[in-house]
């Protein structure tokens, strides 16, 4: 199976199951700066953490398993789910506070695939609060080029949404991002 096909499969099963949901990640920084590549799914699927079990459940319909227990999972991180034969993972973040209905409501469309199928992807703002919230080696070379891409950025809408979701730890890092515009 192709990350194309997985995407697709993914997006029709939250569809028919009538979940709300938007792709992240690489897919969504696709639509902001040069693509880059990525071997995994990630999809924010806007429902409270407590309904994991549910929407692990759908998942299995596609021959994905998590690859911890759900309530071993710390929300924050997202469930990593895998395929026994197929080497393309799907990483799904529930809505862990109400701000996440904020996320959910400035969803974009886009075409992707062969088919220009359209589909729901993040904002970049949205998109940048979610990576400063985790902030990897590999979050920060995107948040640069966001910054680059994208100077209308709304800088306190990521703030709000980062401090309100993350506290005050968070600014650090925020103030990283912002020395990059």
């Amino acid at each position: 199976m192709t990350i194309v096909n997985r995407v697709l499969d993914v997006h029709r099963l939250f569809v028919e199951a009538g979940q709300p949901h938007a792709f992240g990640g690489a897919l969504a920084l696709a639509y902001v700066i040069e693509p880059r590549g990525t071997i995994d799914v990630d999809v924010n699927v806007f429902l409270p953490f407590e309904r994991a079990n549910e929407v692990a459940t759908l998942l299995t319909t596609l021959g994905l398993t998590p690859t911890l227990p759900i309530a071993d999972v710390n929300p924050i991180a997202g469930i990593r789910f895998v395929h026994l034969t197929d080497p393309v993972p799907v990483d799904v973040f529930l809505s862990v506070d109400e701000r996440y209905r904020e996320t959910q409501n400035r969803v974009r469309h886009h075409p992707f695939g062969p088919d220009a199928t359209i589909l729901p992807f993040l904002l970049p703002e949205d998109l940048t609060v979610f990576k400063l919230s985790i902030g990897r080696d590999k979050d920060w070379v995107d948040l640069r080029q966001i910054a680059a891409a994208e100077p209308n950025l709304n800088l306190e809408y990521v703030e709000e949404q980062l401090l309100t979701l993350r506290g005050p730890s968070m600014h650090p890092r925020l103030a990283r991002f912002r020395s990059f515009r």
